[in-house]
């Protein structure tokens, strides 16, 4: 505490005398505090963000970030930006590079840190910009940054009404060259007057009750399949590439697959696991934890676009298979399943089986950590006929409390007619084996995950085609 109310300082020093080890100085970090000398007229009084760090706006707090997209990068990734830590950075050559993140809250903008890399040497030219839909963005600040600091610098927004979903900075260049470089970017929100109302479905557990179609209208994918769910705006998605699916680097099948005479592929391997990657790739370097709790505050394990709130789709021909319970498996929230790394290994999954059962099951770590909801059967066999699957899962909230939203789905016919066959929220008491990786013994998979899969095991003879894997809006 610095006992002076009228000391004016523009520069700081700490020196360190040695300590009681030794005589190394090491400092983790420093920061200031300080106030006006005297009022005065705002010296940046006309519209737009106010560059001079300063004080939140009462009821303003920093908003959880679920999605970061970027024009582009040199190998210093977007999800950078959010590590907390200054030595790490996006980047990307060019004048009218951007960055983008999408806001958990649609609530009124308060204000913008933005942590520019080198930012104590070079002035950054760049434009603020807002969105609802993650298309559209409104310009919303067109300046400069100082110059004069590595640490966050907060825009503050004069605009008390704007409501902003997303958040996109493109930087036109700098004072030493056109490289668009950030460390951090944080945004800072409140509640607007009206809320949320009502979860139309409350109740946890197994919902027996198939329901109509939750599609607002019948739009389809590029295959022409219905969709359940919306496209989540500039959200993740993932269609097989039906001509040549060997030459996909985001698609690891870890088989051969046959192509079909009608153009479908055939499977012939007895173990199946068809993995998917989001655009950002699998790369284990970057997932920093397996605790479980530190993922649920995160959102996500590997980056911020991990496969999360999707909608996983395939159409399967199940020629024969002599298990009896023999079923198709598709499932996503965690990363690889492999013994090295146990707690990587979380997911939900849905499961459909030939005689028509229909279930989710809930792995908490791999490969021990399972449970299951019971099994219904609404459909009949869907062996020897081709039939869509689709496994839904995402997050909601039960009676004002986090839970997770679990669907299967089946076109039985063939003929694009989807029937909802099972449906589960989990809304705590799933699952017994959290504590294992550090959450609770049921703690909810709310977090995303690199890899999507598309799994069976027992038969060496099935006939695939036009899978996709999507990011969902489920506002």
């Amino acid at each position: 505490m610095v006992n002076d109310p009228n000391l004016h300082a523009k520069y700081v020093r700490v020196t360190v005398n040695g300590n009681t080890e030794n005589d190394w100085a090491s400092i983790a970090e420093i920061r200031a505090f300080s106030k006006p000398s005297s009022t005065g007229p705002d010296p940046n009084p006309g519209p737009g963000p106010d560059p001079n760090p300063g004080q939140l706006p009462a009821g303003c707090v920093q908003d959880k970030v679920t999605r970061i997209g970027a024009s582009g990068d040199d190998g210093n990734r977007p999800q950078n930006i959010l590590d907390n830590n200054l030595n790490t950075r996006w980047s990307n050559y060019g004048s009218g590079s951007y960055i983008q993140i999408e806001l958990e809250k649609n609530d009124i903008l308060c204000a913008v840190d933005i942590a520019w890399h080198r930012g104590d040497v070079r002035v950054n030219n760049f434009v603020l910009s807002t969105s609802q839909d993650g298309t559209t963005f409104t310009p919303l600040f067109d300046g400069k940054s100082s110059g004069q600091t590595n640490s966050h610098e907060r825009y503050l927004i004069q605009d008390s009404n704007l409501t902003a979903k997303y958040v996109r900075v493109t930087v036109n260049g700098n004072t030493e060259n056109d490289w668009a470089s950030i460390a951090e970017i944080r945004a800072f929100s409140k509640p607007s007057s009206t809320g949320p109302g009502p979860d139309p479905n409350p109740g946890p557990g197994p919902d027996p009750n198939p329901g109509p179609d939750p599609s607002p209208s019948n739009a389809t994918d590029i295959f022409g399949i219905k969709k359940l769910y919306p496209d989540k705006p500039n959200g993740e998605k993932w269609f097989m590439n039906m001509n040549n699916p060997s030459s996909d680097n985001r698609f690891d099948p870890k088989l051969t697959l046959k192509k079909n005479a009608d153009g479908s592929y055939k499977v012939t391997s007895d173990k199946v696991r068809m993995n998917v990657m989001t655009s950002a790739g699998y790369h284990q370097g970057d997932i920093k934890t397996y605790d479980q709790k530190q993922l649920s505050s995160k959102g996500y394990m590997q980056a911020i676009n991990d496969w999360r709130n999707i909608e996983m789709t395939g159409y399967v021909k199940i020629n024969s298979a002599s298990d009896s319970d023999f079923d198709l498996t598709w499932y996503s929230r965690g990363g690889h399943h492999n013994s090295d790394e146990p707690c990587e290994g979380t997911s939900y999954k849905g499961g459909l089986f030939k005689d028509g059962r229909s279930r989710f099951a809930k792995e908490q770590w791999h490969s021990g950590g399972y449970s299951f909801t019971p099994a219904q059967k609404n459909i009949g066999s869907i062996e020897d006929k081709w039939i869509g699957y689709k496994a839904v899962m995402y997050n909601t909230v039960v009676n004002g409390e986090p839970a997770v939203k679990l669907e299967n789905w089946v076109d039985e016919n063939n003929n694009g007619q989807w029937k909802k066959v099972f449906g589960y929220t989990d809304s705590g008491g799933f699952g017994e084996d959290g504590d294992r990786c550090g959450g609770s013994p049921d703690e909810l998979i709310s977090w995303g995950g690199p890899v999507a899969t598309f799994r069976w095991d027992g038969t060496s003879n099935v006939d695939i085609k036009n899978l996709s894997v999507r990011e969902i809006d489920v506002k």
